[in-house]
Formats: C-alpha cells, sequence, structure tokens
C-alpha cells in the first residue's frame, strides 16, 4: 500500500538517455487536492518511452519513470475526488465512464475464464453464447487461445493484435456444439510478424488467416 510519504521500492528508472534502467527508490507525498494515488499493478512501456529513452526526444526529461499506459488500484484519494474511492480497479472506473457495462478479473474469477465469457454472453434463443468479436494484444499465446475460445462459435471473430514469441503456438481445442462429435483440435501457427484472424464456425472449429504487419 503506498500511502502518504511511503517509499515505493523497485521502479526502473532512466536517469540519462541511451542508458539502462535502474532500479530505484522513489518518495512519494500523498495526493494532493483532485489527484488520486494508485498502486500501479501492470504498466506497458511503448514507442513513445522507447523514443524518450533514445535521447531523440527533444521534450525527453531525465531522470525519468516511463510507462505510462499504467493499471492499477486507488490506495489513496485527494480532497475533492467523488468519482473514484479507495479500492478501485482505475481501469475499470474508467472503462465505466466511457460506456464499458462488463468487467471480469480473471485472477478474481476463480474458476475457468471462457466459460464464464461465454455464459456472460448467452441471451434469449442465442444459448450458445460467446462474444462477436474478441481482441488480443498481449503476445501471450495462452490469452490468444482464451479470446479466440471465446468467441461466438458461427459468426465470432478473433483479432490478434501483437507478436507472439519466436516459434509460440495457439493450440485451439474448439468445443463441440450440444452433442456432436469429440473435440477437435486445429493448431494455428503464430508466425512472428503476422496477425491472425480467426473466425469459428459453426461446428466449433477454426478457420485462421495471417496478416502480415510491415
Amino acid at each position: 500500500m503506498l500511502r502518504g510519504n511511503a517509499n515505493l521500492r523497485g521502479p526502473a528508472r532512466a536517469h540519462a538517455a541511451g542508458r539502462p534502467l535502474e532500479l530505484t527508490t522513489v518518495q512519494l507525498d500523498g495526493p494532493r487536492e483532485g489527484e488520486v494515488l494508485v498502486e500501479i499493478k501492470a504498466t506497458g512501456v511503448c514507442r513513445t518511452d522507447e523514443f524518450t529513452l533514445s535521447g531523440a526526444d527533444p521534450e525527453g526529461l531525465f531522470p525519468a519513470i516511463l510507462g505510462h499506459e499504467g493499471a492499477g488500484v486507488v490506495v489513496d484519494i485527494g480532497h475533492g475526488v467523488t468519482s473514484v474511492k479507495k479500492g478501485d480497479n482505475d481501469r475499470k472506473a474508467w472503462g465505466e465512464r466511457f460506456g464499458m457495462t462488463h468487467f471480469v478479473n480473471p485472477k478474481d474469477l476463480g474458476k475457468d475464464l471462457v466459460p464464464h465469457l461465454v455464459d456472460m454472453t448467452k441471451s434469449g434463443a442465442d444459448q450458445i453464447g460467446g462474444a462477436d468479436y474478441t481482441f488480443d494484444c498481449t503476445g501471450n499465446v495462452t490469452v490468444m487461445r482464451q479470446a479466440l475460445e471465446a468467441c461466438h462459435r458461427g459468426w465470432g471473430q478473433s483479432i490478434v493484435i501483437g507478436v507472439a514469441p519466436s516459434g509460440a503456438e495457439i493450440l485451439d481445442a474448439a468445443v463441440p456444439a450440444g452433442d456432436g462429435p469429440g473435440v477437435e483440435r486445429h493448431r494455428v501457427r503464430r508466425a512472428l510478424g503476422a496477425a491472425p484472424m480467426c473466425r469459428r464456425s459453426s461446428t466449433g472449429t477454426c478457420r485462421a488467416r495471417s496478416r502480415s504487419i510491415r
């Protein structure tokens, strides 16, 4: 928990352009009026951060803690803050402000994520369930597979954005519909630098194509 003048141990700080990041300790003040203190759980270092670290960014300042695409938990709020409270997940709060209707944290679920998502999307006459579209940008083949299997069988599309480790594969154990035949296994080979776009068929199988990214 980060509060008041607590020490935050472990952030990787850039001290100068082109130099390796160093694990350091930084001193934090509590949130001022209108501010929120967030304990960062995960963050991404994007192209903008790399540009800053390279020294080519004329507005880049050092020392700096890179990674402005963070997600975490609110641990303290400043005076006048009413939109969030302690314990809120900041990504969830912002998503709801922009119209998000459902939020699932796999770590809090306590069960397999895919059946949960499929059940969430069943409605009316459609008791097959599954999302019309799923998107993955993690580069993690396990998450890619979950995104694919959470698609609606018949018209669901899974768009994989990003690059998996070299040689990694997505193994899609397609779920058969009703009392159909046993589980069929389809191997979608993930080539480095390609973005597979997979469509689930009515039999639960996967048709995949790759589109090169240049």
